[in-house]
């Protein structure tokens, strides 16, 4: 079928080293389109299960080397600045909004793509990020009693974030940020289903 064929061009894409994402993004609206098309078609078949998981395993962000999985991505992290440098999902939405946000939005969420983070395990890997920074930052002062403003905490993200697997932020920012972040981050929990 097409959406068998539109796979395997995503596969070679992949295999190929292909990094532009608006090539990427329209295998994925072609791909979005024959499935409206064939949801508006009584007597088509539904999408193939083998296909569907291929699917879910095929989706590019240029800052990995790799095809990323549906479960470590994410459609948008959180707006604070300490949440999104410590979320372990790889945000989509800033990426593939200039081809056609609603559509691409559309087509990972029926990959499996959260809209924003909706698990405990992502809420726990964000404040496991967030207690390490503090335990660092503690280090830190206590090795060398300063000037806080003077002192680079150091973020430990997830594998799969979109940001570096470890960057530094100041003490200062990192001080104003830190009670907000966790309150945000037990709000998000709390909010979570069971």
């Amino acid at each position: 079928s097409d959406l068998e064929g539109l796979t395997k061009v995503l596969e070679v894409l992949f295999k190929s080293g292909c990094r532009d994402v608006s090539v990427f993004a329209r295998v994925y609206r072609a791909i979005a389109g024959l499935e409206d098309a064939a949801a508006l078609d009584p007597t088509s078949a539904p999408l193939d299960v083998g296909t569907g998981n291929k699917l879910r395993s095929l989706i590019f962000h240029p800052e990995r080397h790799a095809a990323l999985q549906s479960q470590n991505c994410v459609w948008e992290v959180p707006h604070s600045a300490l949440l999104r440098r410590c979320s372990p999902l790889v945000s989509l939405r800033d990426l593939y909004r200039p081809f056609g946000e609603m559509q691409l939005k559309q087509y990972f969420a029926a990959r499996g793509v959260p809209e924003g983070t909706a698990s405990a395990s992502a809420y726990y890997g964000i404040l496991d990020s967030i207690f390490e920074a503090a335990e660092d930052l503690g280090r830190k002062w206590q090795a060398s009693p300063s000037d806080p403003r003077s002192i680079c905490v150091k973020l430990n993200g997830s594998t799969f974030s979109t940001h570096p697997t470890s960057a530094e932020i100041r003490a200062d920012e990192f001080l104003s940020e830190a009670w907000p972040a966790v309150l945000a981050v037990y709000q998000g929990m709390a909010s979570c289903p069971e």
